[in-house]
């Protein structure tokens, strides 16, 4: 048995979530609805999603949060943390070919799809399991 020697709260332990949503609720959720009222996110326990509009709010946003946690003693996973480029039925494109455009959110894969919905067929965002 690994002896954790002061940091962190044991990964998988009982109190494990219950811990991480008080802390993230104050670390995360108040700051996102003080500083950033109008973006939208998802939490749950410590897996987080962010909308952005372009690629330069989700950068800025992305360094945002990096400094937020880092303020709390806290660390962003590098290999889970990732900008995906949510495309919709628009003209512009990023002038760079996106490197990812899918997600795994909770057993959840989100990509685009076509659905035809009141006759016409247009690009949304359907999760899959």
């Amino acid at each position: 048995m690994k002896v954790n020697k002061g940091k962190g709260i044991p990964q998988g332990g009982v109190i494990s979530p219950l811990l991480a949503n008080i802390f993230l609720h104050i670390v995360f959720d108040k700051w996102m609805e003080k500083h950033y009222p109008e973006t939208e996110f998802e939490r749950y326990a410590d897996d987080i999603i962010v909308h952005c509009k372009n690629i330069k709010a989700a950068l800025r946003m992305l360094e945002a949060i990096k400094k937020r946690f880092s303020s709390c003693k806290l660390a962003l996973n590098q290999k889970k943390s990732k900008i995906v480029y949510c495309r919709r039925n628009q003209k512009r494109q990023p002038p760079f070919k996106p490197r990812y455009q899918k997600f795994d959110f909770w057993g959840f894969t989100f990509k685009p799809r076509i659905e035809k919905k009141e006759g016409r067929f247009r690009l949304t965002w359907k999760p899959t399991s």
